[in-house]
């Protein structure tokens, strides 16, 4: 489970073999579903099936990534993540952009938790359902995490390969993948790095482009979720 496309496939798969079950399960639990798939509304009933497929995805694949760096002290983290998990090159512009990078990853949550919540903002037929209200906050806090979680992989990727000096953190000379995520946890909250000092040029466009992605994330996907939830019509 050390690279990160690895875990993107596993989980995609095993969220598409949970969500047919699950698909049908939600048919016969909600009949206005089963009626929004019957009648001319397609739309909104694919936007509710690729949002359950979505929190399944990221719930798995928090879980994994989760399992594999969470167990590791800080000397194997930092081994792994030289070695076998350094993941991709994101010094220049088109390592920064391409495809499974820090930024390319994170943008694509935050584009997708946007597009499932104003898709179904603007259908009157859906909105004004519980269940598809909770949809969407599951669907905003799944991305959330996943962009906590997939940051603070990079922070740690970059803090092994700048030697260990490019993230110092208060008290704890030996950090491990908790304290990087606590990291990407204030930063994505509070824009700021807490107790922790972060040097160099690699480090800092890493937060930088975080500080970008989390800025979008909140003022434009938290706020339309707000006004999904605010909509009483």
């Amino acid at each position: 489970m050390d690279n990160d496309d690895w875990r993107t496939m596993l989980a995609t798969a095993i969220a598409f073999v949970l969500s047919i079950p699950l698909g049908w399960g939600m048919l016969t639990l909600f009949p206005w579903l089963r009626a929004m798939a019957e009648a001319d509304n397609r739309l909104s009933y694919t936007v509710v099936l690729i949002g359950l497929f979505w929190v399944l995805f990221g719930v798995i694949y928090m879980a994994v990534t989760l399992i594999r760096f969470l167990r590791a002290d800080s000397r194997s983290l930092y081994r792994d993540l030289r070695t076998v998990s350094r993941g991709r090159n994101e010094r220049t512009i088109d390592g920064i952009f391409s495809a499974g990078s820090t930024m390319s990853w994170t943008t694509q949550l935050s584009l997708t938790a946007l597009l499932v919540v104003v898709l179904l903002m603007l259908d009157p037929s859906a909105r004004g359902h519980l269940e598809v209200r909770i949809l969407c906050v599951m669907v905003v806090v799944t991305s959330w995490g996943l962009l906590v979680i997939s940051q603070g992989l990079a922070y740690a990727r970059a803090h092994a390969s700048t030697s260990r000096t490019g993230i110092r953190f208060c008290g704890t000379p030996d950090p491990e993948f908790s304290d990087f995520l606590t990291l990407a946890v204030c930063i994505s909250a509070m824009f700021g790095p807490a107790d922790a000092q972060l040097s160099g040029r690699p480090v800092r466009r890493l937060l930088r482009n975080h500080i970008l992605v989390s800025f979008a994330f909140n003022s434009m996907v938290v706020a339309t979720l707000a006004t999904l939830l605010l909509v009483t019509d």
